[in-house]
């Protein structure tokens, strides 16, 4: 058993693990992506990574795939956030993007993989919705054609995913603690 599996058996709920693989390339890589203090250097780094994630893409959203047919609801981190609406449109499911930290737009601090500089405010919120766009313009037209090929979906739209989540009622669980990442005063009651 991999992964949650047993958490998932304690409460009597079906398991499908990702691949190994896939978990393997994550723990590897991904460190290196989120602690890295430059921006650019995150960006270069992320398309580094690139091929590699592409290497056994389609092999994988196949396998999200199968996971979810006659689920009622469909549960991705952020970085997948794409792949999980995009399945759960397929399948008429619900679609909840779950993260282990705070990571909708917020005033307070800019998104959680760029280094905490003092943008400010007005910055912070911006940021979000540029390193969204920078990392959509990267897995877009791999993703679009997961869409078209093999969901028989239409394509998401060139300036991303986002309206589609907001517009489809998706909730957002964040981990915040008040001991660690208090939950961001700005966001809404949901």
């Amino acid at each position: 058993m991999a992964g949650g599996a047993p958490l998932a058996a304690a409460h009597g709920l079906e398991f499908f693990a990702s691949s190994e693989n896939a978990r393997a390339i994550v723990q590897e890589h991904m460190g290196e992506l989120i602690g890295q203090a430059n921006p650019i250097k995150a960006m270069r780094k992320m398309q580094e990574l690139l091929p590699i994630l592409r290497a056994g893409e389609e092999q994988q959203y196949r396998v999200w795939l199968e996971a979810s047919e006659g689920s009622g609801v469909v549960i991705s981190q952020p970085f997948f956030a794409p792949h999980g609406l995009s399945i759960a449109e397929k399948i008429g499911a619900r679609y909840i993007e779950a993260a282990l930290q705070p990571v909708l737009p917020t005033r307070e601090f800019p998104p959680p993989a760029l280094p905490p500089l003092p943008l400010g405010g007005l910055l912070n919120r911006a940021s979000y919705g540029l390193y969204g766009q920078m990392t959509w313009q990267m897995a877009r037209a791999s993703i679009n054609h997961w869409r078209v090929n093999v969901l028989a979906l239409p394509p998401l739209p060139f300036a991303g995913y986002q309206r589609r989540l907001r517009e489809s009622g998706s909730l957002h669980l964040c981990g915040v603690s008040q001991h660690v990442i208090p939950r961001p005063t700005d966001w809404e009651d949901r």
